[in-house]
C-alpha cells in the first residue's frame, strides 16, 4: 500500500515522491485522438499537434478503450465542470490497452483501473484513489504504467494525475474488461462490478459527448450510457454502492507522450 498527499501545479508534473519500489512510480502522457464507436478499435487516428512532441522520441504510445461509471445520475455533471449530484462523486474507471509501448515495454493486453472518491467539484482535485492492475501485469509493465498514470512522462494523462491528492493502495487483481456491441462489462477483483449500456441517437449511432471542460480521456469523444448495474465496496474510500440506471461512459483513445 502507498499513500501520497498533495500535488504540484508547476508545469504538468505532479511532484509525488515514491515511498518504495515500482508500486510507487507514477506517470504522465500526451495524446491526441480520433474516434470509433465503443467496442470498435478500428483505425484509430493520431494527430500530433504539440510542439513538444515534434523532433523527439516518444516515451510511450497507447491505444485502447475506457469504461467508466459513477454514482451521479445521467449525465455526470463533473464532465462540464459542475458539482456532482450528491456533492461528491464515487467512480470506477478502467483503461484497457489494445496496443502500446512505454519506454520499449509492451503493455498490450493490460488493464489499469481506478476506484476513486472525488470530494467535491472535479476541477478542485484532491481525488482519493485505489489503483488496480490486472493480475497478468509483469513488474516492468506495472512500473511503466504507474509512470504514465502518475504524471512523470507528460501529456494529457498528467493533467488527470494532477487532480489526485492521495493514492491509498496499488494492487494486482483479476480484472474483467469486455465490450461487445457497445455493451460494457467491468469487474475489478471483489471490489467493483458494472454493466454499461450506451444511449443511441435517432440514426442508431451511439450518443457522443465531446469538447468538455473535464475528461478522463482528454481529446477523445466519449459515448454516453447508463449502468444497468454498478456495485462498488471500498471502506477506505467510502464506497458502499449498489445502483442501477446511473451514469456510465465509454471511449476509445490514443495517448502519446
Amino acid at each position: 500500500m502507498i499513500r501520497r498527499r498533495g500535488f504540484s501545479h508547476l508545469g504538468c508534473r505532479p511532484l509525488w515522491m515514491p515511498a518504495r519500489g515500482h508500486d510507487e512510480e507514477w506517470t504522465d502522457a500526451k495524446r491526441h485522438h480520433t474516434q470509433h464507436g465503443p467496442g470498435n478499435r478500428g483505425n484509430v487516428g493520431l494527430k500530433r499537434c504539440s510542439k513538444e512532441n515534434r523532433g523527439r522520441k516518444l516515451a510511450y504510445h497507447l491505444e485502447g478503450r475506457l469504461l467508466e461509471v459513477c454514482d451521479c445520475r445521467v449525465l455526470c455533471p463533473c464532465w462540464i465542470g459542475e458539482d456532482p449530484d450528491n456533492g461528491t462523486c464515487d467512480s470506477v474507471l478502467a483503461y484497457h490497452f489494445d496496443a502500446g509501448t512505454i519506454d520499449a515495454v509492451d503493455v498490450a493486453g493490460r488493464t489499469i483501473a481506478m476506484v476513486s472518491h472525488i470530494p467535491g467539484n472535479v476541477l478542485n482535485g484532491n481525488f482519493r484513489v485505489a489503483l488496480y492492475l490486472d493480475e497478468g501485469t509483469s513488474d516492468p509493465q506495472q512500473e511503466a504504467l504507474l509512470n504514465v498514470y502518475g504524471g512523470k512522462l507528460g501529456g494529457p494523462v498528467a493533467e488527470l494525475a494532477k487532480l489526485i491528492g492521495e493514492v491509498v493502495s496499488v494492487e494486482r487483481v483479476p480484472i474483467r474488461f469486455d465490450v461487445n456491441e457497445g455493451r460494457g462489462t467491468l469487474s475489478i477483483g471483489q471490489v467493483s462490478q458494472a454493466v454499461l449500456e450506451p444511449y443511441k441517437g435517432p440514426d442508431g449511432a451511439t450518443t457522443t459527448l465531446s469538447n468538455t471542460i473535464f475528461s478522463t480521456v482528454p481529446g477523445a469523444p466519449v459515448y454516453v450510457g447508463k449502468a444497468t448495474r454498478y456495485s462498488s465496496h471500498h471502506a477506505e474510500l467510502g464506497h458502499n454502492i449498489e445502483l442501477a440506471g446511473h451514469n456510465a461512459l465509454q471511449s476509445t483513445f490514443v495517448f502519446d507522450g
